[in-house]
């Protein structure tokens, strides 16, 4: 709901009591007293709006979030034969980054970078281009909240775009909690657990993974993002 629309009905509730605590007042000796609960109780009303519906006291936000190309780090588990390195791109948009990585079968790597608190609230989506070539392998787009459960999309084969940019939008619903990581720590799925929260998120990642059951290809390749844009 618009903040505006929410601050008006707000105000409207408001008036109501106070109408009818100004009734109250012409019948009561005591309408001082009843001045004061009636405003009491408008005070305790908009605080109890803003705590159980705390978006509804917050604008949306109206642009983007570029995500920059600074600040990433590159991530391998002790595997003994993956890796993945952040290079500097030759072209592309201000804010490319270039990585190259090889993956045994079975196994994954990561860049990943950390977000300012809250700096994600409102937001509904990510859209990033890219383009790729070398082993075909899938690329997963993870957001991570400050309980350290994982949100993952994944995009299977798409690190080979025989060079070619592509554009993906993604919505956070798409965005499904990894079990095993924060409070998604059950073992029978996320069943039940909280949903992506954007407000929570505080670090991006980009994996790559090798899935046999993917017809993934284990090998060696270079994938340039070159634009990682937050949208409302």
């Amino acid at each position: 709901m618009d903040p505006e629309i929410t601050s008006a009905l707000i105000m409207a509730i408001g008036a109501i009591i106070a109408a009818g605590v100004g009734a109250l007042i012409k019948r009561n000796s005591n309408g001082w007293l009843w001045a004061i609960g009636g405003a009491i109780v408008v005070l305790a009303l908009a605080g109890v709006v803003v705590i159980i519906f705390p978006h509804l006291a917050t604008p949306a936000p109206t642009s983007s979030v570029t995500i920059t190309n600074t600040g990433w780090n590159p991530y391998v588990e002790n595997n003994g034969g993956s890796s993945v390195t952040i290079l500097k791109p030759v072209t592309g948009t201000d804010n490319a980054i270039e990585v190259s990585f090889s993956l045994l079968a079975d196994d994954w790597v990561t860049i990943y970078k950390k977000l300012p608190p809250q700096s994600l609230s409102g937001m509904k989506s990510v859209r990033i281009a890219y383009r790729g070539t070398g082993a075909s392998n899938t690329i997963e787009l993870k957001l991570i909240d400050k309980h350290e459960t994982i949100f993952v999309c994944e995009l299977p084969g798409a690190t080979n775009t025989a060079g070619q940019v592509v554009y993906q939008d993604v919505s956070f619903d798409e965005c499904l909690c990894r079990v095993g990581t924060g409070k998604c720590a059950g073992t029978l799925g996320c069943a039940g657990s909280p949903i992506l929260n954007p407000k929570h998120i505080d670090r991006i990642d980009f994996g790559f993974s090798n899935g046999p059951i993917r017809d993934d290809e284990p090998g060696s390749g270079t994938v340039v993002i070159d634009e990682i844009l937050i949208l409302p």
